[in-house]
C-alpha cells in the first residue's frame, strides 16, 4: 500500500514540475529583461525566481522595488481551414507593471516578501479577433450552405 502511495504521489509532483513549461515568460523583475533565465539567481528578485539562491545575499535587510513599461505584439497563428484570416496580432499595453521584493536574511535564514502582477497584467487587443472566439462563427458557414437550395440568393460565403 505504501509503494502504490508513493508511485501515486509521485506522478502527481511530475505534473507539477512541468506547469509552467520548460521557460515561462512571467517576467517578474527588471533584471528579466537583460538575461532570460533567471532562475539561478541570486540577487533581490531571486525572491520570485529561486528563493533558495536568497541565502547568498549579504546578512541584513534587502529591498527592491521596479516597474516596467511593456508594449509588443503577439503573433497568434492558426491552420483551422474556414477562417478568414491565418494571422491574428494582438497589442499588448500594459503601462504600469510594478514589482517589489523584500528580504531579511540571517546567517543560513532568509524570510522573503514578494508582490507585483503574478504572471499577467495589462491588456491585449486584437483587432481582427481570436481564433478561438471566431471558430464557432466559422463553423456556421457549412452548416448554412444548404441555404441555397431554399432561395439562391441566401449564398453564404463567409463569417
Amino acid at each position: 500500500m505504501k509503494k502504490i502511495t508513493l508511485l501515486m504521489a509521485s506522478m502527481m509532483l511530475i505534473q507539477i514540475a512541468f506547469a509552467g513549461g520548460l521557460v515561462t515568460n512571467t517576467n517578474q523583475s527588471v533584471q528579466f529583461i537583460r538575461m532570460l533565465s533567471r532562475n539561478a539567481s541570486t540577487d533581490i528578485d531571486a525572491v520570485y525566481f529561486n528563493p533558495a539562491g536568497l541565502i547568498k545575499l549579504h546578512d541584513g535587510w534587502h529591498f527592491a522595488f521596479s516597474s516596467q513599461t511593456i508594449f509588443q505584439d503577439k503573433t497568434t497563428n492558426t491552420s483551422f481551414p474556414l477562417l478568414n484570416s491565418k494571422e491574428y496580432v494582438g497589442e499588448v499595453s500594459v503601462p504600469v507593471f510594478p514589482t517589489g521584493f523584500a528580504v531579511y536574511k540571517k546567517q543560513n535564514f532568509a524570510l522573503s516578501l514578494g508582490f507585483g502582477p503574478n504572471g499577467g497584467g495589462g491588456s491585449a487587443e486584437y483587432k481582427t479577433g481570436m481564433p478561438s472566439f471566431e471558430i464557432p462563427l466559422s463553423k456556421a458557414v457549412p452548416a448554412l450552405a444548404g441555404l441555397t437550395q431554399i432561395n439562391p440568393q441566401w449564398n453564404v460565403q463567409g463569417y
